[in-house]
Formats: C-alpha cells, structure tokens, sequence
C-alpha cells in the first residue's frame, strides 16, 4: 500500500473518531440536562465508556495482531496526552467549576490505579494474575459509579420525567459505529505507517495512534469549554484514565496469557509521571477545595516535554 493513500485512510478515520465523537457528546451532554445526574458523574461513566471504545478497539486489534508493544504505548499515551494536554488545557479555564470536590472519589480510584500499575509495571510485564487484579478494580469502579448515579438520579429534584432516553441512545450507537470504523482505520495502517517509515511501534503507539485515538476526549473538551460544562469533560478523562488502565490492561493480559511486556519508557517514564500528575491534580483539591490555573501551566509543560524526549 502506498504511503499517500495509508495517510488519507488514517486521515479518514480520525475524521469518523472526531465526528462519532461529538455525537455521543452531544446526547450525554443532553442524557445529564434531563435525568439531573451530574455531568461530572455522566463524564466518568457514560462519556467515558464511549471515548473509551477507541483505546479499547485499538488495543485489542493489536493484540490481536501480535502488536503488543503498540497496544501498551497506545494506552499510555492516550492516558498521556489526555490527562495532561486535554485537562492541562480545561485547568486554564478551572473557574467554570462550581462544585470541584465532586472529583475527590474519582481522583482516589485514577490514582489507585496508577500507584497498581506502577508496581505492577516495575518488571515490565503485566501477568495474568495482574490482569485479573486490573479487571477487579474496574468493576469496583464501574459498581461505584453507578450506585452514585443511582443515589443521585433518585436525590435531584431537577428531573425531566417525561425525558425518554431512546432517541439519545440511538444517537450514541451511530457515533460508537463510526468510532468502531475509524478505530481500526486508525491501528490497521498506523502499522502500516510505521512499516513504511522505519518508525518503531511503540513511537506509533505514543504519537500517530495515541492522539488520533484521543480525539474524541479532546472533542470533549473543546464542546465542554464553550457550554461551559467542564466537570463532564473532567470527569471524562478520570473516567477514561480509571478505565483503560483497569479494563485495557486487564483484558490485554488475559488476551496475551499473562505475556503482555512494557517497554522500559513506559515502565520508567510515562507510567511515573503520570502517577505524579495525578497527585499534582489531587493535593491542591484535597486541601484548598479547588484547583489552580498554574496546575494546568504544569501539565502542558510536562507533555511538552515528554513528547519531546520521546521523538527526539
């Protein structure tokens, strides 16, 4: 395949992600509006859920395929590149939050997460024994989530009764289809770019393949900001982050028999500074109640900085 048309088909499915993307933004966003549950609490599951497909897709296809080393550096650098590039950007704009403590839950299990993953990572191979611990935190997670939205769907006064959901449910299986169809334009011939160029997967993995597969988050982001519904997309990324480290890692072990291997750059680099990022973004919640300005300052240099050590 020749490199002009492997560019325009990854072109063409990060084309699908963006716009699958916004639709099923579009009917959360209107999903939380109508039943009253919080847009943080509709970003950390409903949204996160479906921007997870990407990663999901993505990850399996390549671990389906023998590419192991692109399913790991497509995680990580799509937890990356949103949680400090896409939440780097939304602290920029941190005083749109009202209730900014709603976030402490979600921020505990992300950073449990990340602190199992750390140790877990320290021999660069995620066993099957490991995976099952992974897919054990996610469903923690997930019956968390929802006894949340269930205490607060039954709590909130604001509650559109006559709202049937059916119409933004359909919205959101036609967005998860071209997320499917872009997904896999996306890792078929980000290999193949990589192949043509002499580029190795994992570089595939953190860049190509990790921002295209983000797109949708940073969708997120971009609408949140200008409806002024940040907490949905904050509560997205947590979500995302909870969930590709849980079920994405997980999964991808029990796929590989317990052989799924890290590279030293994720084991020793992205996986630490993300742990780090993620007490920078908690600490100043725990103990002033609210986030800062420079905190998103800090974020954006971090990711600056890594891609750069990473390609360079």
């Amino acid at each position: 395949m020749s490199l002009p048309l492997v560019v325009v088909l990854i072109i063409i499915g990060f084309v699908l992600l963006v716009f699958g993307g916004n639709l099923m933004v579009d009917a959360c966003l209107r999903f939380s509006k109508n039943t009253g549950i919080s847009k943080a609490l509709v970003g950390a599951t409903l949204v996160s859920i479906i921007t997870t497909l990407p990663e999901f897709l993505v990850s399996v296809f390549s671990t389906g395929q023998g590419a192991t080393e692109l399913a790991v550096g497509n995680v990580m650098g799509s937890l990356l590149f949103n949680f400090f590039i896409i939440i780097g950007i939304m602290l920029l704009f941190s005083k749109q939050l009202k209730t900014p403590t709603e976030f402490i839950s979600k921020i505990s299990i992300a950073l449990l997460s990340l602190i199992v993953l750390l140790i877990f990572g320290l021999d660069k191979q995620i066993t099957l024994a490991e995976g099952l611990i992974f897919l054990f935190i996610f469903i923690y997670f997930m019956v968390t989530q929802y006894l949340s939205a269930k205490k607060e769907t039954f709590e909130t006064p604001e509650v559109n009764k006559s709202y049937k959901p059916w119409g933004d449910l359909a919205v959101a299986v036609f967005g998860a289809i071209l997320i499917v169809i872009g997904a896999r334009l996306v890792v078929d011939n980000g290999i193949s770019l990589g192949e043509l160029l002499n580029i190795p997967e994992h570089i595939v993995g953190v860049t190509i393949i990790a921002i295209g597969t983000s797109l949708p988050e940073l969708v997120t982001c971009i609408i949140s900001i200008r409806k002024k519904a940040i907490a949905l997309s904050i509560g997205n990324i947590l979500g995302t982050l909870t969930m590709n480290i849980t079920l994405l890692m997980g999964t991808n072990a029990l796929l590989t028999g317990g052989m799924l291997y890290i590279s030293d750059s994720v084991a020793y680099l992205t996986i630490p500074l993300l742990t780090m990022g993620m007490v920078i973004f908690g600490l100043p919640l725990a103990i002033k109640k609210r986030f800062y300005v420079w905190q998103g300052i800090v974020f954006l240099l971090c990711a600056t900085g890594y891609y750069l050590f990473t390609l360079l």
